[in-house]
């Protein structure tokens, strides 16, 4: 990806409130709560991106819970 374009998704994510996050994690046991909550499935245990995407699903519904609580 270009440095253009890598600038222009970053400008949109801000636009839309968004962020990207590093955060450090234990991957083990990060992955093994991810699958048994359902967020992963075990086959792709090992793949970077699908686990990246678990997290995200995850921290929505953690978000969407809060706002639920909330009103």
């Amino acid at each position: 990806m270009s440095a253009a374009a890598r600038q222009r998704r970053a400008r949109e994510r801000r636009r839309a409130g968004r962020m990207v996050a590093a955060v450090e994690i234990d991957e083990l046991e990060t992955v093994e709560t991810l699958i048994e909550a359902g967020y992963l499935a075990a086959r792709n245990a090992e793949d970077r991106a699908a686990i990246e995407a678990a997290l995200s699903e995850l921290l929505a519904a953690l978000v969407a819970l809060d706002q639920d609580e909330g009103e």
